[in-house]
């Protein structure tokens, strides 16, 4: 059978055309989808890591494809003691290339709004290291051949051989030390012609600290591995892919019978292709991550720090309960102070100067709406959830008057109650809030959801807020064909959160926002 032949005389890609029986200017799409990104009001880079004994080379041409087809900005890491000689990489240390990483990370983040990552080899090792630590956020992670696993059966020797150098270096034997190893390269021009078997050790140790610390890459992540890879054994990767801990996850085969399947070989059209996919669905993302009374998994729920911790963790919201406490309108759940405080008073028949006596084991008082406003200060939505419904309308006359303020100008309150009435209520005094439709477990069915739906269109609401012992994939499968959002509550496993998500939720409330990104 004859390989079809690209017919597009202006393409850029005529050797991965004929690679792939396909044209690339058409898969693309360029000029038309993808190009636009570069209107977006955001700028976003990208921070691509090469693989071991390799130079930064080895990532130009797919940092050329991201430019040439998103208009991202790129940036490219070299990692300490490549792309030379092998003495340059005996003194280096997986700490070197992690600083490495982050450094680069850093300056990048310092001009763009967003940064994704992609490692090769062992930079996808080093980056979702570094993408598992607190204080790196990147938008979302790919790896391509992790060295979770590597075939080279010497690798197991390492440890060995290693205490023996150690004891020739000491016993000033250095002529009898085995220091480096010839380098069987795919791609010589870009790879260092010797092992150091030094730099072999700390690849090593990567490998094994990044096997431990996956389940705390939360960011979207896409994880590539070919299946005939002469390096890394493919199961490895898929068994790193299991540990992740990102509730946005993915995995992809090749099949392309080479380690090196992101340079110069006419194959990388099919990765390049999977990874392009994987961006724009990320930025097409909209799950919503709602911080359930703050970050109340760590710290005490509806207080201000919880509310300051879960903004630091990434919410894009920020839940807490209202209600009329004393003179003023108060953040606190129960009906009564006997959880939180041990006094077993009723919220609505205790003093203001009462009220103002009781203190949290954080030090802070019971907050006020003025208060919890003012912590978010436009910086993520909130989603108030009113506990007193004759008072509903008072709230929402605060609400709307915060909304007028500059910093909430790009941010909404949404206002959340288990009454229709009140929906009701509200709508007809103020027709602009954002409101959304609280169900009870022994309410959500089915069959009720069928019955309120009128309603949902009829009063305008942003969501159904659902409890998660009640959620069905019938439920989702009838809201997305009628277009009814859906939040679920309240959903604090990763499981549960990747599985919700899968069926097309729009997005959670969680005690530990950090558990999204």
């Amino acid at each position: 059978m004859t390989k079809p032949i690209c017919s597009n005389e202006t393409c850029s890609y005529p050797e991965t055309c004929d690679w792939n029986n396909m044209c690339m200017v058409n898969q693309l799409e360029i000029g038309s989808e993808v190009r636009m990104y570069e209107t977006s009001i955001e700028k976003i880079g990208v921070l691509l890591c090469h693989g071991f004994l390799s130079k930064h080379e080895q990532m130009v041409p797919l940092s050329n494809y991201i430019y040439e087809t998103l208009g991202w900005e790129t940036s490219l890491v070299e990692l300490t003691g490549h792309g030379y000689d092998e003495e340059n990489i005996a003194t280096a240390t997986w700490n070197d290339w992690v600083t490495d990483v982050k450094t680069k990370y850093s300056n990048l983040k310092q001009r763009c709004d967003k940064v994704y990552m992609i490692g090769f080899s062992l930079g996808g090792c080093i980056s979702a290291y570094v993408a598992s630590l607190k204080s790196i956020r990147p938008e979302g992670l790919i790896i391509i051949n992790g060295v979770f696993g590597v075939k080279n059966v010497f690798n197991k020797l390492l440890p060995g051989v290693m205490i023996y150098n150690k004891i020739c270096n000491k016993l000033k034997l250095q002529k009898i030390m085995l220091e480096s190893i010839t380098n069987d390269s795919e791609a010589p021009d870009l790879n260092q012609p010797l092992v150091n078997l030094s730099g072999v050790n700390e690849l090593r140790k990567m490998s094994k600290i990044t096997n431990t610390i996956l389940q705390d890459v939360k960011c979207p992540t896409f994880l590539i591995q070919e299946y005939n890879d002469p390096t890394v054994f493919y199961g490895s990767g898929k068994r790193a892919f299991k540990k992740l801990g990102a509730t946005f996850k993915r995995f992809y085969k090749t099949k392309l019978n080479t380690h090196l399947t992101i340079y110069d070989k006419g194959m990388e059209c099919s990765v390049y292709c999977k990874i392009l996919e994987f961006l724009k669905d990320v930025e097409k993302d909209s799950f919503v991550n709602i911080a359930h009374r703050g970050a109340s998994g760590n710290f005490t729920e509806n207080t201000l720090q919880a509310f300051e911790e879960a903004i630091q963790r990434g919410c894009d919201a920020i839940e807490f309960d209202v209600q009329s406490i004393g003179n003023r309108f108060r953040i606190f759940h129960d009906n009564n102070f006997e959880r939180m405080f041990g006094i077993d008073i009723d919220t609505n028949k205790i003093s203001e100067a009462d009220a103002n006596k009781l203190v949290y084991p954080n030090l802070e008082k019971i907050p006020t709406l003025h208060q919890a406003l003012d912590c978010g200060n436009g910086r993520v939505e909130v989603n108030e959830k009113i506990k007193s419904n004759h008072v509903a309308t008072n709230i929402a006359s605060i609400v709307e008057t915060y909304l007028q303020k500059p910093e909430w100008q790009h941010k909404n309150i949404i206002l959340s109650c288990f009454s229709g009435a009140t929906i009701n209520m509200i709508r007809q005094f103020h027709p602009n809030l954002k409101l959304s439709y609280l169900l009870y477990e022994q309410y959500c069915n089915l069959e009720e959801i069928e019955r309120i739906k009128d309603d949902y269109f009829k009063y305008n609401i942003h969501s159904l807020n659902l409890p998660l012992e009640n959620v069905t994939p019938e439920i989702i499968e009838y809201c997305k064909s009628e277009n009814i959002c859906v939040y679920v509550y309240t959903v604090n496993e990763t499981k549960q959160i990747r599985y919700l998500r899968e069926l097309g939720v729009n997005g959670v409330f969680t005690d530990y926002p950090r558990l999204i990104r």
